[in-house]
């Protein structure tokens, strides 16, 4: 079952890494403002700025647990760290990312 795990976290780093961009931020707010989606849309844009300020890791690990739905325990098996630095770097992703979100927020 670990197998299957491992495979996964490879195609998602391969996922992100071929990746590319292809509006700037400027754009996708212009077009969002002459939509009237602007809240919703613009929390997203917020979210996902926010987001990209996370390492690889960080998003993996964020992605299994919240996404894939992986248990921690098996998390830990797949970096072999405890659950418990599982459970602190979660909540310390989680936390940096609400100050983020607070610090865009507030431009």
């Amino acid at each position: 079952m670990q197998y299957l795990y491992t495979i996964a976290r490879n195609l998602f780093r391969q996922h992100y890494r071929d990746q590319t961009i292809t509006y700037t931020l400027e754009e996708q707010r212009d077009t969002i403002l002459s939509d009237n989606f602007e809240q919703p849309l613009l929390e997203q844009i917020t979210l996902r700025d926010a987001l990209q300020k996370l390492s690889p890791e960080e998003k993996e690990l964020l992605f299994l647990r919240y996404v894939n739905e992986v248990p921690v325990p098996v998390i830990s098996g797949m970096y072999k760290i405890s659950r418990f630095a599982v459970y602190r770097k979660l909540k310390n992703i989680l936390k940096r990312i609400r100050l983020e979100l607070e610090v865009l927020e507030n431009e």
